[in-house]
Parts: structure tokens; sequence; C-alpha cells
């Protein structure tokens, strides 16, 4: 959005679109930044299945056919990681004079390991961490087929999922969740630049183990209000509740039916307004 709004940016090499937009001219605005003055860029298109025939409009339009990569694999994600670590034990800077002491312990207590053995565990730090993240990471490339009857059942409920999404404030400031789950409150919005991006990024990167299922995610001006798993719910909220976004501490909550939160939204505002002041 920021690269289709005119603001000029030099030598911009990578356009991803995270979707499709809906009109055929923006896409070919945003990607079109990366051709200007004779210079050429790549344009990706991260994209669910039902999203085929806006990509085939787009072809014909452009004159272009879009290549098809596949979604990286967890094994290749890992993969990169452990060369990027390799890459930063290379290059990081080693203060001779401040490590010194701490050397002669260390030695010691290390002497009983092979350098193999010792590569093998200072590798592994991050490998362990990587493997624990993935085991559970679904397939989620592009499949090409005909859908099963399942699979045409599940694009028909989220159809109508997509048809029935709350078209103002008022409808998204919901406090039930679906069975299973739980509404979680956090006192941040899109007033702040929080968008569903942040949220999740902030759960991945707080909550060590399994990843947390999100449902359904509402972003109001002053607040967010969101769906996990009830399992999860209170992990999440002590992951968020004291973590910062930008500068702004963060409280979270099970989400109150008897709370006005946008009212709450309202007086921080002001209160930040008078402080600016």
């Amino acid at each position: 959005d920021v690269a289709a709004r005119g603001l000029d940016v030099d030598n911009l090499t990578h356009v991803i679109n995270y979707g499709l937009p809906d009109d055929t001219a923006v896409y070919t605005h945003r990607s079109g930044r990366t051709g200007r003055a004779g210079k050429s860029g790549v344009s990706i298109a991260i994209i669910h299945s039902r999203e085929k025939g806006k990509m085939r409009e787009i072809e014909r339009i452009i004159g272009k056919t879009f290549e098809h990569k596949d979604v990286p694999t967890p094994e290749h994600i890992i993969e990169k990681q452990l060369y990027n670590l390799a890459d930063r034990i290379e290059r990081v800077k080693v203060n001779e004079t401040e490590i010194a002491p701490y050397l002669s312990g260390i030695s010691r207590k290390l002497e009983w390991l092979s350098e193999e053995d010792l590569l093998k565990r200072v590798i592994s730090l991050e490998f362990n961490r990587l493997l624990d993240y993935y085991k559970d990471a679904p397939k989620i490339d592009f499949i090409d087929a005909k859908p099963s009857r399942s699979e045409r059942k599940a694009r028909k409920a989220a159809a109508e999922r997509e048809h029935d999404r709350p078209k103002n404030d008022r409808e998204k400031d919901r406090r039930t969740a679906e069975r299973g789950f739980e509404r979680v409150y956090v006192n941040i919005g899109k007033r702040d630049g929080f968008f569903a991006g942040n949220l999740i990024e902030m759960l991945n990167r707080l909550i060590n183990g399994k990843r947390v299922d999100v449902g359904r995610i509402d972003l109001l001006p002053g607040y967010t209000l969101f769906d996990v798993k009830k399992s999860d719910a209170r992990k999440v909220v002590g992951a968020l509740t004291g973590a910062e976004f930008y500068g702004k501490r963060l409280h979270s909550e099970i989400a109150d039916p008897e709370r006005d939160y946008s009212r709450i939204a309202e007086k921080r505002k002001n209160k930040a307004k008078k402080t600016a002041s």
C-alpha cells in the first residue's frame, strides 16, 4: 500500500502482494514500482487457491504469466536459518580484551569436546529451537487440483463466513468466540498501527513451543479482539500483558461482555493528547 500511494522509493527490487487486490489496476500500479526508469524487479503474490480466477484475469490483462514457486518447506527454512547462523558466527566481532578473562575457564570446561562435537552443539542451540517450532507445521503450498468433496464444503463454509464478516466497528465488537475458542482483548488497535500480522508476529515471538491457533481477528481503532483456543487463552493473555509495541505497554484479558472497551480506548486517546500538548 505504501508503494502504491506515490511514495518515491528508489531501486525497489521486490513487491510482495499478500493476496491479490480486487482491482487489477492496483496490482499493476504496485508491481510497476519495481520497473521505473528502465529498471526491472520481481513481483510476488502469496495467494489462496480460491484466488486462481483473479490471478488468471491479471495474467490476461498484463500479458504475462505467473511462475509458480513452492512455498518454502520447514526443511528449507531451517537450512537457510542455519546458514544465516554460520554467517553470523563468521562475522561476529570478537572483543579480545573483554573476553580474555573468561576463555581459560570455558576452555577447561569444554576441552573434552572435539572440534566437530563443539560445532554440532553450537549449531544445535538454534537447530533444536527451529525443529521444535516447525514440527507440527502443516503443508500450505498451493495445490492446483480438483478439490475433494470435503474441500469444496470447507470452501463454501469459508465463503459464507467471508460474506458474514462484520461491516462496521459495532459488529466487530463482539465478546463471544466460536465453540472451543476464547475471545481475547488487547489494548491496541489500528490507530496505533497494529494489524493482524503484528499480532501473529508477537504471539510467535513471545510464546515458546507449539504455535498458537488464532481464529477470527477484529481490529478496531483503539483495541483488538481475537479468538484463540480455550486451552491457549490464559497463556496468550499472560504473554501479551506487559509486552511493548513501539513503546506502548500492552494490557490483555479475556474479553469481558460488561466492559466498554471503546470508551476506555477513547479515554486513553484523550489522555495521550493532553500529555502531548
